[in-house]
């Protein structure tokens, strides 16, 4: 399980949590049960059940809200794209592999970047997300995306549902009015007003940097992926389409199932300054330059001699099925030839083997 240790983080966890707790409660304690439920008695604040349409309302609600809980625990815990210990440089690429020096000289490949908060490098890093305390990497972007839609689709309908709650309310001839009802759905409107201008830019981020194939780090250093086609670069993020139910699983909180191609190449449309590397860092949250350089030599010469070793390796037992059998093929052809020149039967054969060599002798 993937899990960073940042208290800043982990507090926005608590309050992201707590936010969606806080409007459940109100939504269906001062609107759903308030509207739709069959009272057993009218002197008694409990109800014993929902009409169908409030059953609908409540039922969907929490599906919807079991949607966000799902997205945003996935995109928590999921490691976002990091890039292993002991990445062997790809042989076309040794020539101008790059490293990073806080990982200790490891191959740090094209399109990876290493986190201050997460400490290693994530591959596709988008930026540090403290609302998950994780990184947004290819391996959790979806989880991200469909957490920012389904609590979009949540703060919609929750102030639908609060605005549905007044326009009952107020068709009542006698209103009677609740000081915690009102101050508390009025708190909740206006949180949900915030979030969905809040969350929507965001979204929208992930929509562009999605269709341009970039992540946000890259935008700011004025760099883009491989240029395919929308379709392409949405499926390697939600998942490759092989039959048309797939479609669904991009809707879902579910893996994409997409092994990253840490060899993908990122093109620079323009060179940035010192100062403007520096402070685009501190806004995304990279550590380290990302123009640090080819490997270390020594880097290289490991790699080197862990080819070299393998071919000779891979030469060596070629050569040895190669002997085994030739030897096998020498002894079946001399073995025949013995016995079709005397003429012998098997009973009248002792084979033996002198000086390496077969021959055969009558008994």
């Amino acid at each position: 399980m993937w899990i960073i240790k940042d208290t800043r983080g982990i507090l926005l966890l608590f309050c992201v949590w707590l936010l969606l707790l806080a409007g459940d409660f109100v939504v269906c304690r001062y609107v759903i049960y308030a509207w739709f439920s069959i009272e057993t008695d009218k002197d008694d604040e409990s109800f014993s059940g929902l009409h169908t349409f409030g059953a609908w309302l409540f039922y969907s609600y929490h599906i919807l809200l079991g949607l966000i809980i799902t997205a945003h625990l996935k995109a928590v815990f999921s490691d976002p794209g990091s890039i292993p210990p002991g990445a062997v440089v790809p042989p076309h690429q040794s020539a101008t592999a790059r490293s990073c020096k806080i990982c200790m000289d490891q191959w740090k490949p094209p399109r990876a970047h290493h986190c201050k908060t997460c400490k290693r490098c994530i591959f596709r890093m988008d930026h540090h997300c403290p609302w998950i305390n994780n990184c947004v990497g290819l391996n959790n972007q979806k989880f991200f995306i469909l957490f920012l839609v389904y609590v979009t689709m949540y703060t919609i309908c929750t102030l639908l549902l609060l605005i549905l709650g007044i326009t009952f309310w107020s068709q009542q001839k006698v209103k009677v009015v609740h000081l915690t009802a009102v101050i508390s759905s009025l708190v909740i409107a206006v949180l949900c007003a915030f979030f969905i201008f809040f969350v929507s830019d965001f979204l929208s981020e992930q929509m562009e940097s999605i269709k341009t194939n970039s992540t946000l780090v890259e935008t700011y250093q004025y760099a883009t992926g491989p240029s395919q086609s929308f379709h392409e670069n949405v499926s390697q993020v939600f998942g490759f389409i092989r039959t048309p139910i797939d479609y669904w699983k991009w809707i879902l909180p579910i893996g994409s199932g997409v092994v990253p191609n840490l060899c993908e190449q990122v093109t620079y449309s323009q060179g940035m300054d010192g100062g403007e590397k520096e402070n685009i860092n501190q806004e995304v949250g990279i550590a380290g330059d990302d123009d640090e350089g080819q490997m270390p030599q020594s880097n290289k010469l490991l790699y080197n001699l862990q080819q070299q070793q393998q071919e000779i390796q891979r030469r060596h037992s070629q050569r040895s099925k190669n002997s085994r059998s030739h030897l096998s093929t020498q002894s079946d052809d001399n073995l025949s030839c013995w016995t079709d020149e005397n003429k012998l039967s098997g009973s009248e054969i002792g084979i033996r083997k002198r000086d390496g060599k077969m021959t055969a002798d009558p008994s």
